[in-house]
Order: structure tokens, then C-alpha cells, then sequence
């Protein structure tokens, strides 16, 4: 019985082809469309995840100087600016706190056979390659040993690296100058990237505070660089994201006991860019439900409208069957089985043609690009089933309610 309905409906269509190819047709589109949106909405959230886990996740603080609070401007001449007192007193904040990172940043020219790179140096602790996430390419991170020494070394971004060196030349035993002082390059990071055809960008690309940036030992730097012995800032990893809130009011407290009470300096978390994100995202979700919910419909009048005429066609054939002794609900099975037929044929028709574009478009955008999930697939063709169930309701329920007597004497 069922596999007659599907042929009954099979033949329906090839009956009439072209409102047949117009309600297919509408379908196809509203299911790409939505398939497509959801996609470069995945693609979207999913670069974002990956620039927030390589800026150092939710479990990174900063701690930045700041102005002194208009309220407490007197005591701005003995204010003290970030320090190593604060790391101390932070890195015993336990087991809140796993590292602490202190930092100095400035301005360095570095040369090298004539080539010159111009960026940020900045001088910290190996704590920062955990929290920062950085890994090595060639040679070695900065170790415990380079800061006790306070040694004449460097590890290059990829683009300091690119910018001074030949590609695949060797780094084993090779200076650059950091204005004007020698510095022995140990190693260089990979090139971090957010979209996974994203080629090397002179600018830094998605990620330019990591590709652009050298790490110099905070002891070299503060001896040999720069006169201040004030840090830039400090970077903490927390253990529990959970906990953060608790966690950065506890760590403000223990900044205002060693800065005297003087709230000089500024916490930054991810927390924020991660809820104004959600919210972005909650809005997106919503337009490209939308936007794909009101192409289906469309499909939906489409298929509605072929059914409706086709009840026309064949109110005759619908009151020979009932008075044959078709029951209602054979008549109701029947018109709603070639609704969902159509629907069924349409969304197929749009998986296919939304895997190809999507395949296509991942070729030409570099940014951003659509990413095609499984579940994506599932919810398009879902939504054209249920749109199709829907479009055949009334029309079969037309169909049902047809007199017999009405229907046989229909010209």
C-alpha cells in the first residue's frame, strides 16, 4: 500500500512537470538557503572559538596600568604602576591562580644582514607560552635559565622570523641586533591562524599579536632594554572559568592591598567579548531560521497549490474511489503521501545542491568560510518534511470531504 502512494505520487508529478518542477524548485531553494545560512553561521562561530582559544580561552586574565579614579587623583603621585610585588602576591593565590605571567612591552627595531623587522618586544617569563598558548617551530621556548641569566636571547614570531631570515633557513646559531645589541635567536613560533586557508599575511593575518610579537627574557629586558621597572601588564590563568567572577574580585582585592588602596590599573577578561558574542549569535540564529523558515514556506504555498489542483483534476476519480468504498482516510493518506513526496524530492534536491556550494564557496572564501555539519543536513531536510506535511493537510483534508455524489456528477 505504501509503495503504491509513492508511485501514485511519483506519477502526479510527471503528469504535470512544470508545477511540478516550480513546487520542487521552491523547495530546493528554501532548503539550500537554510542550509547555507546555518553553515556560514557554524563557520562564523566556530572562527571565533578559535581566536578566543588562541588568544589563551576563558581562563586568561589581564591586568593592565590604568589612570588613577578621579576620586582618589591626590594620591596619584605614589601610586604604584603594575609590578613584581603583585606577581609575587598573585602567584600565592592558590589554587585559583595556576600561572603568572609578568610582562614588559616596547618598541624594538631588530636587523639582521641588512633586513630590518619592526614590532613589539616584549619581555616575560615561560609562563607566557602556556598562557598565550605559543608553541615552537624551529628550536626552543625561552627557559627558567634564560631569566636567571638575564641572557642575550630571543624568540621570534613568525613574522619577525619571515621578515629577517630566508624561508627554510636555519635558526641554529644565529643574532640579530635588537636596537643595536646582539641577541641569539633560540627559536621561532608557528604561524597561528584562524581560517584554515588563511595563507601568511604581512600584517599578522587573523592573529597578528601572536605572529608579530618576540619574547626576550624580562630580566634581559629590564637590565639591558629598557630603564623602567614597571611591568606593562600581567597575565594570570585561572584554574576554574566557572569561579571566574569570584576569582578576578579576589584578585582585585589582593591588587588594591599591594597598590594601597589605589585602583590604578584595569582586569580584562574574554567573559565579555564571549557574552556580547552569544548575543550576536542568538540574533544570527534567529535571522537565518528566518530567512530560510520563509523560503520553505514559499515552497510550502507551492506545493499547496499543485495539490489543490490536482484535487481539481481528479474530483472524479476521488468519487469513483468512494464509491468503490475508499475510506477517508485512504483519501487523506494518499494526497498528504504525494505532499510529502514532493517535499521529500525537493530536500533532497537541496542537500545536493547545498553540498556543492558549500564545497564551492569554501574554495573562495578565506574568511569566515561555511562549515557543513551533519546535524545541519538533518534540521534542512527535517524542516522540508514537516513543511511538506503541512502544505498537504489542507488539501487532503479537501479531498476527504468531497461528496461522492457531488464529485461523480463533476464535468
Amino acid at each position: 500500500m505504501f509503495w503504491c502512494r509513492i508511485g501514485s505520487g511519483i506519477r502526479e508529478i510527471r503528469a504535470h512537470k512544470l508545477r511540478s518542477f516550480l513546487s520542487l524548485f521552491c523547495v530546493m531553494i528554501g532548503v539550500c538557503s537554510l542550509i547555507l545560512t546555518l553553515s556560514f553561521m557554524e563557520g562564523l562561530f566556530e572562527s571565533y572559538s578559535v581566536m578566543m582559544r588562541e588568544l589563551g580561552g576563558l581562563n586568561k586574565i589581564t591586568i593592565f596600568n590604568d589612570d588613577v579614579p578621579e576620586s582618589q587623583r591626590f594620591f596619584r603621585g605614589i601610586a604604584p604602576q603594575c609590578n613584581l610585588e603583585d606577581v609575587h602576591a598573585l602567584s600565592s593565590f592558590k589554587p585559583e591562580v595556576i600561572r603568572v605571567s609578568p610582562e614588559i612591552s616596547l618598541d624594538t627595531v631588530i636587523t639582521r644582514n641588512g633586513k630590518v623587522f619592526r614590532g613589539k618586544a616584549l619581555g616575560c617569563t615561560p609562563e607566557i607560552f602556556e598562557v598565550e598558548r605559543v608553541q615552537e617551530d624551529k628550536g626552543r621556548l625561552l627557559k627558567s635559565f634564560d631569566i636567571e641569566s638575564s641572557g642575550n636571547v630571543i624568540f621570534l614570531g613568525a613574522l619577525a622570523y619571515r621578515d629577517l631570515f630566508s624561508p627554510r633557513e636555519s635558526i641554529e646559531g644565529s643574532f640579530v641586533n635588537v636596537n643595536g645589541i646582539p641577541f641569539e635567536v633560540v627559536g621561532k613560533s608557528k604561524y597561528y591562524k584562524v581560517y584554515p586557508e588563511e595563507e601568511e599575511d604581512p600584517y599578522g593575518g587573523s592573529l597578528p599579536k601572536k605572529n608579530k610579537i618576540v619574547y626576550i627574557p624580562l630580566t634581559t629586558v629590564r637590565r639591558k632594554l629598557t630603564s623602567k621597572n614597571d611591568l606593562t601588564s600581567i597575565q594570570i590563568q585561572i584554574r576554574d572559568i566557572t569561579q571566574i567572577r569570584e576569582t578576578v574580585k579576589a584578585i582585585e582585592n589582593i591588587m588594591k592591598i599591594t597598590h594601597k588602596g589605589i585602583h590604578n590599573f584595569n582586569i580584562e577578561t574574554l567573559e565579555e567579548y564571549v557574552r556580547q558574542f552569544e548575543k550576536i549569535k542568538k540574533g544570527f540564529m534567529i535571522a537565518g531560521f528566518s530567512i530560510g523558515g520563509i523560503t520553505l514556506v514559499i515552497g510550502g504555498i507551492g506545493i499547496m497549490n499543485l495539490m489543490l489542483a490536482s484535487i481539481t483534476e481528479r474530483i472524479r476519480e476521488i468519487g469513483v474511489r468512494k464509491a468503490l468504498g475508499a475510506w477517508d482516510s485512504d483519501i487523506f493518506i494518499q494526497f498528504i503521501s504525494e505532499s510529502i513526496m514532493l517535499s521529500v524530492l525537493g530536500g533532497g534536491l537541496g542537500l545536493i545542491l547545498s553540498i556543492y556550494l558549500i564545497d564551492l564557496l569554501k574554495k573562495i572564501i578565506v574568511e569566515y568560510p561555511p562549515i557543513l555539519n551533519y546535524s545541519t543536513l538533518v534540521i534542512g531536510f527535517s524542516f522540508s518534511i514537516i513543511m511538506g506535511v503541512l502544505a498537504g493537510i489542507y488539501p487532503a483534508l479537501k479531498a476527504t470531504y468531497l461528496d461522492p455524489i457531488e464529485a461523480l456528477r463533476y464535468e
